[in-house]
């Protein structure tokens, strides 16, 4: 299973996703539609990240994003939380 998820991370090119932003319009329709965050650190410094799926307009979303742009935008995001969020200092006080 681990081997499938890293050639999926290939073909999708995950690993310079960043580099490769979605336009401005774009961005800004899933900053507003897709309702998630970055809420914090729990006791042992782990970033907790929250979703609000339920609340994802996805039809919206549909009518101006292909699925692929979807998807890259979410892969975004998770890198982004990897890379940046989950790499910096974890200090609770």
């Amino acid at each position: 299973m681990i081997e499938q998820s890293v050639q999926w991370r290939k073909e999708l090119g995950a690993a310079d996703s960043l580099s490769r932003p979605l336009d401005r319009a774009k961005r800004e329709l899933m900053a507003k539609h897709f309702l998630s965050y970055y809420a914090g650190y729990d006791k042992k410094g782990n970033l907790v990240y929250v979703e609000h799926t339920a609340a994802v307009q996805f039809e919206l979303l549909q009518q101006n994003l292909t699925l692929d742009e979807l998807i890259h935008a979410h892969v975004q995001l998770q890198e982004y939380q990897q890379l940046v969020c989950a790499l910096t200092q974890y200090d609770p006080y």
